[in-house]
């Protein structure tokens, strides 16, 4: 998972190069980091490099506030799809 962690930080800052770092708990749409318009974008580069499948209409935005938070949830809709 820390592989995805740095796969999405590596985006998010390509998106950004106004910055250099990123820290797993920084609020990424309170910073402006990714807006609503490169939202889609960015759940499409999630589901691309997770593998996982994200429901556009069952989406909890504090799921992806936060690299920390966004690997939570990708472990556990990954955990559930093992079950």
């Amino acid at each position: 998972m820390n592989q995805i962690a740095e796969q999405i930080r590596q985006y998010i800052l390509s998106k950004n190069p106004e910055i250099s770092t990123l820290d797993n708990s920084t609020d990424i749409f309170e910073q402006r980091l990714i807006d609503s318009l490169q939202f889609v974008e960015f759940i499409l580069h999630i589901q691309e490099i997770s593998g996982v499948t994200i429901e556009i209409e069952t989406i909890d935005i504090d799921n992806f506030r936060t690299i920390d938070a966004l690997q939570a949830y990708l472990n556990s809709e990954m955990e559930s799809a093992i079950a």
